[in-house]
């Protein structure tokens, strides 16, 4: 069962989902937006599995306080660091941002971190959506007085005709829920403005520095193939860039295989412990 509590890192108020009762084994971190609610599905099925597992709204998103004007990263890797130091020795899981976040964790901390699952991890994406984050115009539209205008309604409307084909590949896959938590957490139009200010900050962040080579511990690359926000290609970088990592595609996911089939990522994730308990370095099919 999952146990809903809200807890305090650092500096940060959180809302933490938590099962297995023990010390963590798995501690999932969401991506750009999301909430903790996105790794329901996996964390039951970890649990089934006799595995503990928590996950958090990370900083800027869920019940937290925004973020602030410092650079983005460097505060969700002192919120993972709080977390680290709470609950031990953990494998670190992320999907988009929340994997960016858990490589760093890895690099930041090997101490700590025994192991890494990055889903479809965006920061060696080099396509054209990741240039133009980068760029100047995307700056200049977070600025812009047009997108604070807008009448909340229409921001809303588009969030929830947009959200499913970016997330999700297959339309039948569509949680309403889903869609509503996305919908919600948009409660002014200022949001926007802010979301793109962020989603521009970030970008740039990864353009400067992503710790690839530095992660030693054993290191699982997920994407799903059908992803529409980041390309495969990312991933195969990202895997041929950590020494001894294995990369697993689903044929049939889009950004979030956790939504879609959460049966498969949580037992991909569990196959490849188990292979690195036995010290059977298999490739994941």
């Amino acid at each position: 069962m999952i146990v809903e509590s809200r807890r305090r890192f650092g500096d940060i108020d959180t809302r933490t989902l938590a099962v297995g009762g023990g010390s963590a084994t798995f501690v999932p971190f969401h991506g750009f937006g999301d909430s903790a609610d996105t790794w329901r599905g996996v964390l039951t099925r970890l649990e089934q599995a006799g595995h503990t597992a928590v996950a958090f709204d990370m900083p800027g998103f869920g019940v937290t306080q925004p973020l602030t004007a410092d650079p983005v990263m460097p505060q969700w890797d002192c919120f993972v660091d709080d977390v680290i130091d709470e609950y031990g020795e953990v494998a670190v899981v992320g999907n988009s941002l929340g994997a960016a976040a858990a490589i760093r964790a890895a690099a930041r901390r090997p101490d700590r971190v025994s192991t890494v699952v990055a889903v479809d991890d965006p920061f060696l994406a080099d396509h054209r959506p990741m240039r133009l984050a980068q760029s100047r115009a995307l700056e200049l539209v977070a600025c812009s007085p047009i997108l604070d205008r807008l009448p909340l309604s229409l921001v809303q409307a588009l969030i929830r005709a947009t959200v499913p084909g970016l997330i999700y590949h297959r339309r039948a896959h569509v949680e309403r829920s889903v869609v509503d938590r996305w919908v919600a957490s948009v409660d002014s139009s200022a949001v926007l403005c802010q979301y793109a200010d962020l989603v521009h900050r970030i970008a740039c962040e990864a353009k400067a520095w992503h710790p690839t080579a530095a992660v030693e511990c054993p290191t699982l690359v997920v994407h799903g193939a059908h992803d529409r926000l980041i390309p495969t290609s990312a991933s195969v970088a990202l895997h041929a860039r950590v020494p001894g990592s294995e990369l697993a595609v689903h044929a049939q996911a889009g950004h979030c295989p956790q939504l879609e089939y959460p049966d498969w990522l949580a037992r991909t994730m569990l196959e490849f412990l188990g292979r690195q308990i036995a010290g059977d370095p298999e490739a994941v099919s």
